[in-house]
C-alpha cells in the first residue's frame, strides 16, 4: 500500500502559483466554504478560523471550550502532564524543576507570583506546559488520500482533517485551587498528604498564522468549475503553498489573530479525583 506521503508527490504543482493576489485571497475564501461542505454546515472551525483571517482584521477569536476539550489528546495532556506537576509528582518541562503543591508544602517559594495559600488556607495555582498536539501530519495525509480517492470520510475523520487546520498545535493555561489535608500527625504519615482539587479551569490558546515553509492537500473549491478565475478545475484535491498565505498577508487582505477558548472545568477522574502524596519520596524537593 502507498505512504500517505506519496499523496505529497503526486501534486508536483502549485496551482495558485502566478496568481494576482486577490485571486488567491479569493481562493482561500471558497476554500473555507468548501471546507464547512465537507465537514458539515457550522461545525467547521477551519472554515471558521480561515474566515477571521480575512475578515477579521486582527481581532482576537474566542471559540467554545468544546471545541476541544473532548479530544483525547487533551484529556491525556491534563491528566499526565497537568495534574502530574500540581501534584509535585513530574517536574515544570521548561526547567526541570519541582512545582506544584509539593515545594508549598515544604515552605519553598511558589513558582508563580500569587500567595501560597488563599483565605481558606487552600493553595491557588497555575500552570502553563508545553503545547498539546492533536492529529499529526501523517494522519491527516490518510485521511486525504482517502478523500481524494473516494469522496466519503466518517465524521471522525472529517474531525482530523478540521482540528489539523485549526487546533493542530496550541497551549493550554490551567488554574486550580486544592486543598492539602496531612494524614497523620507523626512518623512517616506526617509527609504524606491528602489532596483534592477544589476547582479547575483551563483556558486553550494559540495564534492563527502560518509557516510559510509548509504546503499540504485541500478539496479543491473550484473543482468542476467552469469559471475563467477557476484554480485546477479538473482536479478534486490541490496542493496549497503556505507561502501564498503571506502574499495574501503582506497585501493587506487578511491578518493574523490570537485565539482562546472560553474556561472549562474537566469532569475525568483521571484529571481532577483526588491524590495522596509522600513529600518524603518526593527526590530533591
Amino acid at each position: 500500500m502507498p505512504s500517505p506521503l506519496d499523496l505529497v508527490a503526486s501534486y508536483a504543482n502549485d496551482p495558485l502559483e502566478g496568481k494576482p493576489v486577490a485571486e488567491v485571497a479569493g481562493f482561500y475564501r471558497r476554500l473555507a466554504g468548501c471546507i464547512e461542505g465537507v465537514v458539515g454546515e457550522g461545525k467547521s472551525l477551519a472554515a471558521r478560523f480561515l474566515l477571521h483571517w480575512l475578515d477579521g482584521k486582527g481581532k482576537p477569536l474566542i471559540v467554545e471550550a468544546t471545541a476541544i476539550n473532548d479530544l483525547q489528546e487533551v484529556k491525556t495532556y491534563l491528566a499526565s502532564e497537568v495534574r502530574t506537576v500540581f501534584l509535585t509528582q513530574k517536574k515544570i518541562s521548561s526547567s526541570n524543576k519541582w512545582g506544584g503543591i509539593g515545594p508549598r508544602l515544604k515552605g519553598v517559594a511558589p513558582f508563580d507570583t500569587k500567595s501560597p495559600r488563599d483565605p481558606a488556607g487552600n493553595y491557588p495555582m497555575m500552570y502553563e506546559g508545553p503545547p498539546v498536539s492533536t492529529i499529526g501530519y501523517d494522519k491527516f495525509l490518510a485521511v486525504m488520500k482517502k478523500y481524494s480517492e473516494t469522496r466519503t470520510i466518517s465524521d471522525q475523520e472529517k474531525r482530523y482533517l478540521d482540528i489539523f487546520t485549526s487546533f493542530h498545535k496550541f497551549g493550554i493555561k490551567t488554574e486550580v485551587v486544592v486543598s492539602a489535608r496531612q494524614v497523620g500527625a507523626t512518623g512517616a504519615l506526617a509527609n504524606q498528604y491528602k489532596i483534592e482539587f477544589l476547582s479547575w479551569s483551563s483556558i486553550a490558546f494559540d495564534t492563527y498564522d502560518w509557516n510559510y515553509e509548509l504546503a499540504f492537500p485541500v478539496p479543491n473549491p473550484d473543482f468542476g468549475s467552469g469559471d475563467a478565475g477557476a484554480v485546477a478545475p479538473k482536479s478534486e484535491v490541490v496542493f496549497v503553498h503556505h507561502s501564498h498565505a503571506k502574499d495574501v498577508k503582506d497585501a493587506g487582505l487578511a491578518a493574523d489573530y490570537d485565539i482562546k477558548t472560553t474556561p472549562w472545568k474537566p469532569v475525568d477522574a483521571t484529571i481532577i479525583g483526588p491524590a495522596t502524596i509522600d513529600l518524603a519520596r518526593i527526590s530533591g524537593l
